[in-house]
């Protein structure tokens, strides 16, 4: 009779429901996938390869990060609704796709005239309304 030899090594790693829950919970908190690891006692290597063994593991891992985005941008929504200028900047380079390079060009020989204009009342409401049709959607 053959006898069995002994695998050797640690057991394969399975995280049970509380540590999805934490997994969940640390990527919220923005935590990178090594602390995550580390905060779990275990390996970067087995924790990314259990994520994508594992569903569960890798939808925690988006869930959280989904959250604390949704979290985030609706606390720079409000401040830029506030009139708060680094939020607004922030908000419309980032979701709007305003740039800060523009290109003018004038007849050769004639000077580039600047007119500033201030928004009227109707502009700053339809900019609002566009401002919250992007963030219910």
């Amino acid at each position: 009779m053959a006898v069995k030899k002994h695998p050797g090594g640690r057991p394969k790693w399975i995280p049970t429901p509380e540590q999805v829950e934490d997994i969940e919970t640390m990527a919220k908190k923005g935590l990178t996938l090594e602390q995550i690891a580390g905060n779990l006692g275990v390996s970067y290597v087995t924790l990314n390869a259990r994520s994508k063994e594992l569903p569960e593991i890798l939808e925690a891992l988006k869930r959280g990060k989904a959250r604390a985005i949704n979290l985030v941008a609706g606390k720079l929504y409000q401040q830029a609704l506030r009139g708060i200028p680094a939020a607004m900047i922030f908000w419309l380079k980032n979701c709007a796709g305003w740039r800060d390079r523009q290109e003018h060009s004038t007849p050769p020989g004639q000077p580039f005239e600047v007119v500033r204009k201030e928004p009227t009342v109707d502009e700053d409401a339809e900019t609002a309304s566009v401002l919250d049709k992007a963030f219910k959607s």
